[in-house]
């Protein structure tokens, strides 16, 4: 096997169960639109997702409670 087809397999197995998840939350988003620089709830629920997956979260970013 060749290292594209590890890293093609690897990245399946780990998103493997995602798509439902990713799905209901795009419709989310897309059923409540926030505009520039108010997405407060899409802001909270795309830090949710990511801590939920291990990552390390920072926000307030550059004055922005959003980002």
């Amino acid at each position: 096997m060749n290292d594209i087809a590890v890293v093609k397999e690897a990245f399946l197995k780990a998103t493997d169960g995602l798509e439902e998840r990713l799905c209901a939350m795009s419709d989310g988003f897309y059923c409540n639109p926030e505009t520039g620089f108010n997405e407060v709830k899409t802001s909270q629920a795309m830090r949710e997702f990511l801590k939920s997956a291990g990552f390390s979260i920072e926000a307030g970013i550059a004055g922005l409670s959003t980002a």
